[in-house]
C-alpha cells in the first residue's frame, strides 16, 4: 500500500542515508469496469454534492505530501473517451468537465469546442494555461468532422477564462477522493474509458526563441516545452520533398513520402534521444498552418555531423510523417500543413538521435507545445521512486527503489564512459507485479571502475523494454565538493577542487527540488534568501555535497 507515512518516512531515509532525490510524477486513475455511457450526464460544481454516476467519477489519491506546492502539484488531467458503448460517433463539441478536490474546491476544466462527430479514441490532456497551449474552444477543431483520433493537449478552461491548476489548488492536501464531473446535453455522448490525475512538477520550458536551424536545435528531454516558428528563417539543410539527395530525405519503404512543404519557410528544429523502441510525440497549441516531420541522420557521408551532406551523402532519412494510419494515434486526415494537433508515433532505435522539424507553411508563425507521450523521457512500466549511486571506498553501488511494478521481468545494468556506447554489466530480477515498495542494489564490478555513466534497462515478460534516465557517478576523492558557512543565512559559498561549471539543486527532506540553477566556472556563491528555515540537501553536478541548514 502507498501509505503517506510510509512514503514520507522512506523518502527521508533515502535522502539522509544516500543523499539523493528521484521522486517522479505519480498517476491515479478512476476504477471503471469497462466503458461508461455519459448519456444523461448533467453535473456541475453547483451540483457536486448530489451528483452520482454517470455524471460523477471518483479518483482516490494517497501517498503524496500533505500540501500542494508550485513544484509538486496537480500537473495534468487525462480523460480518455471513445464511442464503444454507443455504436455511433461521439459528440465532443458540447461536453463539459469539472474537477473537485478532496476538500471541496471545484472548477470547470474543459469546455467543449472540439468536433461535432468523431469516431475512435480521444485522449484529452488538460494542463495549466501556458502561452503555447490552446483552450478547447479556440483549438481550431470546432466544426471539423475529420478528427479520427487523439485530441491533444489543452489548457484548463472554466468557460470564461483559463485555469492555473497550480495556484487554484495551492496548499491543499491532495490525499483523498477527487471527483470528476461530466455534463453533455446531446443524444450522442461519448463513452468514458478512463480518467487520470497526474501529480508532479508542472514546469513548461520556454524554448520559443530557440531552434532556428539544425546546428542550434533545441535539446529536448521529452518534458513539456514551448517552441515557435515566429521569427525563424529558412534553413539550407532543411528536409525537402523526396530523396535521397543533399537537400532531401529518403522515402519510407515502398516509396511513400510526407506531403511536406518544399519551400522551407521558417523551420524550427528539436532534437531528442530515443529512450525506448517506441516513440510518441505530440504537438499541440498550433494556431496557424504548420507541418512537421521526424528525421534522423543516416551518416552516409561519414563526417559524424548530422547537419551536413558532405561528400554527396544525403542529409536525412525520413522516420515519421504526422500519423495518418487509421489508428488511435491519428489526429487528422492529412499529412500536409495543418492547424490541428499532430502526433508522431514510430519505432526507434534506443540511444539514437532524432530531429523533429516544424515549418510554417508559407511562412506561417505560431507557437506550439511539444510533449513526449512515450519513449522520449523517463517512461517505464514501473513506478520508480529513485535510481541513485553510493560510493564505497571508491567503488560504486547502484541503488533503485520501485513503488509499483507491472509485468516486470528483470533489470539490466548498463555502463558507459561517454554516455554513447553502452555495455551490459549485470542483471537483477524484477518483482513481476507489485504494489509494494521494492529495493534493489547492484555493486559495479571492479573491471568497470573507469565507467561513470549508468542507466537501467527494464524488460517486460513479453520482451518489450524501456530505459531509465542516465546517472553520472563520481567516486574519485579529487572530485568532491563542499560549501560554507553551514548553518547559513543568506548565501553559501562553494568549495570546488577545480574550476568547473556547476549545476546545483537544493532539496528538502521530502525529496522536492526547492531551488536549482547553474553557476559559471568563476561563480562560487549561491543565494538561499528565498529558503525557509530548515534542513535541506545540496547537490552539485548530481553529487550530494551534504546537508544544508538554513537559519
Amino acid at each position: 500500500m502507498r501509505l503517506k507515512s510510509i512514503i514520507i518516512s522512506y523518502l527521508s531515509f533515502l535522502i539522509l542515508t544516500l543523499c539523493a532525490n528521484a521522486l517522479n510524477s505519480q498517476s491515479f486513475s478512476s476504477s471503471l469496469t469497462g466503458t461508461v455511457d455519459l448519456t444523461g450526464a448533467m453535473a456541475s460544481c453547483a451540483t457536486a454534492t448530489t451528483t452520482t454516476t454517470p455524471s460523477r467519477f471518483s479518483v482516490n489519491v494517497s501517498g503524496l505530501a500533505t500540501s500542494l506546492t508550485s513544484t509538486m502539484t496537480l500537473g495534468k488531467i487525462v480523460i480518455t473517451l471513445d464511442n464503444s458503448c454507443t455504436g455511433s460517433s461521439a459528440n465532443l463539441n458540447l461536453i463539459n468537465i469539472y474537477l473537485r478536490s478532496p476538500i471541496g474546491t471545484c472548477t470547470q476544466i474543459y469546455s467543449g469546442g472540439l468536433t461535432n462527430t468523431a469516431s475512435g479514441t480521444h485522449i484529452i490532456n488538460i494542463v495549466s494555461n501556458s502561452s503555447c497551449v490552446n483552450i478547447p474552444s479556440t483549438a481550431n477543431f470546432s466544426g471539423n468532422t475529420n478528427i479520427t483520433g487523439n485530441g491533444g493537449i489543452y489548457a484548463a478552461f472554466n468557460g470564461t477564462s483559463t485555469v492555473d491548476l497550480t495556484s487554484f489548488f495551492s496548499g491543499e492536501n491532495p490525499n483523498g477522493t477527487w471527483s470528476i464531473f461530466f455534463n453533455e446535453s446531446t443524444s450522442s455522448e461519448p463513452c468514458l474509458v478512463s480518467a487520470t490525475l497526474v501529480f508532479g512538477n508542472p514546469t513548461v520550458t520556454d524554448n520559443t526563441s530557440s531552434g532556428d536551424n539544425c546546428l542550434n536545435a533545441i535539446n529536448w528531454d521529452g518534458s513539456p516545452t514551448c517552441a515557435s516558428t515566429n521569427g525563424k528563417t529558412a534553413s539550407s539543410n532543411m528536409p525537402g520533398w523526396q530523396g535521397p539527395g543533399p537537400s532531401t530525405f529518403g522515402a519510407f519503404s515502398g516509396g511513400s513520402t510526407c506531403a511536406w512543404n518544399g519551400n522551407n519557410d521558417n523551420d524550427t528544429w528539436i532534437k531528442f534521444i530515443a529512450e525506448s523502441n517506441t516513440i510518441c510525440v505530440n504537438i499541440s497549441g498550433i494556431d496557424q498552418n504548420l507541418q512537421s516531420i521526424v528525421v534522423t541522420d543516416p551518416n552516409t557521408d561519414g563526417d559524424n555531423n548530422p547537419c551536413t551532406g558532405a561528400n554527396g551523402g544525403q542529409y536525412w532519412q525520413l522516420v515519421s510523417c504526422p500519423d495518418n494510419t487509421g489508428t488511435a494515434n491519428d489526429i487528422y486526415n492529412m499529412t500536409a500543413g495543418t492547424q490541428k494537433n499532430q502526433n508522431h508515433c514510430f519505432s526507434a532505435n534506443p540511444g539514437q538521435t532524432y530531429y523533429l522539424v516544424v515549418d510554417g507553411n508559407g511562412g506561417a508563425e505560431s507557437p506550439f507545445f511539444i510533449n513526449g507521450l512515450l519513449g522520449t523521457q523517463f517512461v517505464l512500466p514501473i513506478d520508480l521512486m529513485s535510481f541513485i549511486y553510493k560510493c564505497n571506498n571508491s567503488s560504486i553501488q547502484l541503488n533503485w527503489v520501485t513503488l509499483t511494478e507491472a509485468n516486470n521481468n528483470y533489470f539490466t545494468l548498463l555502463a558507459s564512459t561517454n554516455a554513447k556506447e553502452w555495455l551490459e554489466i549485470g542483471n537483477v530480477n524484477g518483482a513481476g507485479n507489485s504494489n509494494e515498495i521494492k529495493e534493489y542494489s547492484y555493486s559495479v564490478p571492479s573491471s568497470f571502475s573507469n565507467y561513470n555513466y549508468f542507466k537501467l534497462k527494464q524488460t517486460d515478460f513479453d520482451g518489450k523494454y524501456t530505459y531509465s534516465k542516465i546517472i553520472v557517478a563520481d567516486c574519485k576523492e579529487n572530485n568532491s565538493h563542499s560549501f560554507f558557512p553551514n548553518p547559513a543565512d543568506d548565501e553559501i559559498i562553494l568549495s570546488l577542487t577545480r574550476e568547473i561549471e556547476t549545476n546545483y539543486e537544493i532539496i528538502d527532506k521530502l525529496g522536492r527540488i526547492i531551488l536549482k540553477g547553474r553557476n559559471a566556472s568563476n561563480e562560487k556563491k549561491i543565494s538561499i534568501n528565498q529558503l525557509e528555515a530548515g534542513v535541506y540537501f545540496l547537490f552539485i553536478n548530481n553529487i550530494c555535497a551534504g546537508k544544508l541548514i538554513k537559519k
